[in-house]
């Protein structure tokens, strides 16, 4: 393997990072300042003790797309090196005699993180045009050695054919189309999805930069047929592609085909006998939930986790990875490695409530959703063994469930239960907070027009609401959904045997359900006779349900709006301050 170790200390941001057992691609994640863009430049000038092979190729952030005019002499007169010893180099410059080119060409750039690299765009048209040349000058020889004749199958018939396929791969719906010398420059042309000729340059910066990062891997290719054909072998290379934060000008689409195209292009190196190595620092989400067991790394502030290296390998195993997902999610998985204690909540509404009660939540916390049911119901098993993997290592992580929603079979210190059914119940306790926000929704006019007046009419609201039985159904229908979903551990041989316990088991279920219901039908009926009982223990999103549609409003639109008015009104929860101290407490 090219990089096999690495271990970098005191650079910048970075005090000591190191990785070993390297595999072809490394991901490298992590917030922002934490020295992500640092140490691929020192790795690309290899400071510190670094255990590798091959060549460096080097694409730093600000790749600029700077529009040129090619000279019909350029490629004739002009540098023959290659794009790969471009990439290698420290700082790029080009100047030819006679020729004019912008000053951002030829003056002598440095190759950074912090300065704007034009390599990359000026060498894809300038390495096109010049293997138009450079295929004229073959024929020619080719011609010469044959003494009059090309035989078939020697010259390549398509030179440009493996840039066609690059194109045809990466960017659906365009084609390479031909480089045409016009006048006294040469143009690349691409027909776009309309059908249209368009210039290199006319590309979008997404499509362009896809191209120019990936280029180097076609002019291999390409000077290998150029090769074939003169009956000269080009010696094997390996090669190390330190590339930064390739996400640039990419939408997520092109994010995810760069990275399987990498992945095809290392299969290809090793079935010619050459390694490749990407390296990639990014914040990427398409690139990041892409990672393999062992390709993702996390690069933290000193003293951020309890290790000393600031650089963690998320896992080299599958099963790991798979729990992290099944946790959290992509998005979670990707909120893991900001480096952030993780803060669950059951759906993105309760997000949006928690951040306008608390504004500044996310300057400490990663917010992450637990989007559906099912994963819910399975989260207790899940989220223990996730604990008891992450938290030794430094990862915090705490989730805030809804009291009904009645999954905890034991009590996890990181998994903590609102006070009320729901975080929508602490909503409704307040109810200024309620009508300033339904006048702001609704109008004054409206509201008097429903009797509503002044915030004490909200008690007679929630009378009415509360007298609907939709509300005492919807409740019922509620909490015996949850208690049908069950889990099943029993062991089986046969789909006969399979279908026999399962039906014993919902029986059985079935007829516990029917004992409960009318217990449970009374002691609802109860709790929505009692006032305060029935605005803490009833359901709040069924609540807020009702009363967004006498207004005709959308419900989580009113949830929010009431969390943004107890804020203005400095009238935020006690029970949701105590709750979120407790977080607080467990990231300590």
């Amino acid at each position: 393997m090219p990089i096999r170790s690495f271990e970098i200390r005191n650079v910048g941001p970075i005090k000591y990072a190191k990785a070993d057992n390297l595999p072809s691609i490394i991901i490298i994640a992590g917030p922002n300042g934490v020295g992500k863009s640092t140490l691929l430049e020192t790795l690309k000038k290899r400071r510190g003790n670094i255990n590798a092979t091959g060549k460096f190729l080097y694409i730093p952030p600000h790749r600029t797309p700077a529009p040129f005019s090619l000279h019909k002499l350029l490629p004739v007169v002009g540098p023959r090196k290659r794009f790969i010893d471009i990439l290698a180099q420290d700082n790029f410059s080009i100047s030819v005699p006679g020729i004019s080119l912008p000053y951002y060409f030829t003056a002598s750039t440095q190759r950074s993180r912090t300065t704007p690299d034009f390599a990359p765009y000026f060498e894809v048209k300038y390495k096109l045009a010049q293997f138009q040349y450079e295929f004229g000058r073959t024929l020619i020889e080719v011609f010469e050695r044959f003494e009059g004749k090309v035989p078939e199958g020697v010259m390549p018939k398509d030179i440009y054919k493996p840039f066609r396929e690059l194109v045809k791969t990466l960017l659906p719906g365009i084609s390479f189309n031909h480089v045409s010398l016009e006048g006294d420059v040469y143009k690349v042309y691409f027909k776009s999805r309309s059908g249209v000729l368009v210039e290199f340059d006319q590309l979008s910066s997404g499509e362009k930069d896809l191209i120019a990062i990936l280029f180097p891997f076609v002019e291999k290719k390409i000077e290998n047929e150029l090769a074939r054909a003169k009956g000269i072998e080009i010696p094997y290379e390996d090669l190390v592609i330190l590339l930064d934060t390739p996400e640039s000008y990419l939408h997520p689409a092109l994010q995810s085909r760069l990275l399987d195209y990498i992945r095809n292009s290392i299969e290809e190196a090793e079935a010619r006998g050459e390694k490749l190595q990407f390296l990639l620092v990014t914040h990427s989400t398409s690139i990041i939930s892409k990672a393999e067991p062992g390709e993702l790394f996390a690069l933290f502030f000193p003293g951020q986790l309890q290790d000393e290296n600031q650089l963690i390998r998320i896992s080299t195993e599958k099963e790991k990875i798979e729990l992290i997902r099944d946790v959290l999610g992509d998005q979670g998985l990707i909120a893991l490695v900001t480096g952030k204690p993780l803060l669950l909540l059951e759906g993105q509404n309760d997000i949006e409530i928690v951040k306008l009660l608390k504004p500044d939540i996310e300057e400490k916390f990663a917010l992450v959703p637990l989007r559906g049911k099912g994963r819910i119901r399975n989260f207790t098993t899940l989220f223990k063994a996730l604990i008891d993997w992450l938290k030794p290592r430094g990862f915090k992580i705490i989730a805030i469930l809804d009291k009904d929603s009645e999954i905890l079979e034991e009590k996890e210190e990181n998994c903590l239960t609102w006070p009320v059914a729901c975080i929508e119940n602490l909503l409704l306790l307040n109810n200024k907070a309620i009508f300033e926000a339904l006048k702001i929704m609704v109008g004054e006019e409206k509201l008097r027009e429903k009797g509503i007046d002044c915030d004490k009419a909200i008690t007679t609201l929630f009378d009415e609401i509360f007298q609907d039985p939709i509300i005492l159904n919807e409740e019922i229908r509620a909490r015996i959904t949850r208690q049908l979903w069950f889990g099943f551990k029993e062991d089986w041989q046969t789909i006969e045997e399979l279908e026999q316990k399962i039906r014993a088991l919902i029986g059985k279920k079935i007829d516990r359900i029917k004992q409960q219901y009318e217990k449970l039908s009374s002691e609802l009926k109860q709790i929505i006779e009692d006032k305060e009982k029935r605005l803490r223990e009833i359901n709040g999103k069924i609540v807020l349900g009702r009363l967004a549609n006498i207004f005709n409003v959308n419900k989580d639109i009113l949830a929010r709006n009431i969390a943004d008015k107890l804020r203005i009104l400095g009238q935020i929860p006690l029970e949701f301050e105590e709750i979120m101290a407790q977080v607080e407490k467990l990231t300590l």
